[in-house]
């Protein structure tokens, strides 16, 4: 392992809910731009936590107005669930 490998930190995962396409094309583009690694993208509350359990991402960015539920609500929900990932 090369001596710099030690002092880059781990890319953050992050996976991305949101209903809208355009959005969450646009969201993945800017974090990847700022080093984030985008794990995945969910476009409701019923996919997102899947998506969740099966990736367990560093965090989650979370659309309040989803088809299927509430942002509000589902950051408890995750929050429970999976306490090392943070949603924003």
């Amino acid at each position: 392992m090369p001596a710099d490998s030690l002092l880059r930190p781990a890319r953050v995962s992050v996976l991305i809910v949101d209903d809208a396409a355009a959005i969450r094309n646009a969201e993945r583009v800017l974090l990847e731009r700022r080093g984030y690694s985008v794990v995945g993208e969910a476009d409701c509350a019923a996919s997102a936590l899947n998506y969740v359990k099966c990736l367990a991402p560093d965090a989650v960015l979370l659309d309040i107005n989803l088809p299927d539920g509430n942002g509000f609500d589902l950051a408890p929900a995750f929050a429970r669930s999976f306490p090392t990932s943070r949603c924003c």
